[in-house]
């Protein structure tokens, strides 16, 4: 779920048979919602913990992505089921600064 077309139909989509659980995309959300990169932005925040809470009641597992551990935690106390951390170009960005810090320290 990675947009406010999804969001509105949150509880139709959830009403699929056998559906195996929800993950909400929150950067996705953030730039479909106009809010660019901005996870934070407080209408995108609402948005995901209203969605959290929803597919919780209807009983489906439902995950997410945190980029901060405030953020996991606050996710996992609102119930996610499962939840990535981090994120692809964050944890090779990292990689490759600690990468090159390495080499370079080595190469003086």
């Amino acid at each position: 779920m990675e947009s406010r077309k999804g969001l509105e139909n949150l509880e139709e989509i959830c009403s699929v048979s056998d559906i195996g659980a929800i993950f909400l995309g929150p950067i996705d959300l953030a730039v479909d919602m106009g809010h660019g990169l901005n996870i934070f932005h407080p209408e995108v925040v609402e948005a995901m913990e209203y969605m959290i809470k929803k597919v919780n009641t209807l009983g489906i597992p439902v995950g997410t992505i945190a980029v901060t551990p405030e953020q996991a935690k606050n996710y996992k106390d609102l119930g996610v089921s499962f939840l990535a951390v981090g994120g692809d170009t964050m944890l090779l960005s990292s990689g490759a600064d600690e990468a090159h810090k390495n080499y370079s320290d080595s190469l003086k």
